[in-house]
């Protein structure tokens, strides 16, 4: 690996910044070093994108960590990836680099986890006391009719038709 070209020159700078100082200091995360550490070993070892190696473990753990940061909020409108990124002490770009090399986009997985929420709310009757705006707010949609109009097209259903086959199911 060439340190004074490419990949190899950042993470040549990025080795050289590791100091003991650095350990004392801790002016990040050991997590996040280690993260950053890993995609710049996987990046200076020149592995492709659609390669066997292109997700490394640093890589793969921060979209976990995306993954349960999203499960743990999705209830919140106007949930932003820039949002989680800054919670989670990640850059942008990497926020979206390790869900991209899973195929996964956050807007999709965003969807996806509310959705899921809002199918198992409408066919849980102890939600039946929650009117369908009610649930779309508590999934993290503002707007009724954008929740409505969600349901049809990821569910395949209007949230009235899911709680009511869900109803005619049980009698």
């Amino acid at each position: 690996m060439d340190g004074d070209a490419g990949w190899g020159r950042a993470l040549s700078g990025f080795v050289r910044e590791m100091t003991p100082e650095l350990a004392i200091a801790k002016p990040l995360p050991a997590h996040i070093m280690i993260d950053q550490l890993g995609a710049l070993l996987a990046l200076a070892s020149g592995t492709e994108p659609g390669g066997a190696t292109q997700t490394s473990p640093a890589l793969a753990s921060v979209k976990d960590r995306i993954v349960d940061a999203v499960a743990e909020r999705y209830g919140e409108p106007g949930l932003s990836a820039a949002t989680i990124a800054r919670d989670l002490g990640i850059s942008e770009r990497t926020f979206h680099r390790s869900l991209s090399r899973g195929g996964v986009t956050f807007a999709g997985l965003l969807g996806d986890t509310r959705m899921a929420a809002a199918k198992r709310m409408l066919s849980e009757p102890r939600f039946d006391k929650h009117s369908i705006a009610g649930i779309g707010l508590r999934v993290g949609f503002s707007d009724p009719s954008h929740f409505i109009r969600q349901c049809r097209q990821r569910l395949g259903l209007t949230p009235g038709a899911l709680r009511r086959r869900r109803a005619d199911d049980v009698t």
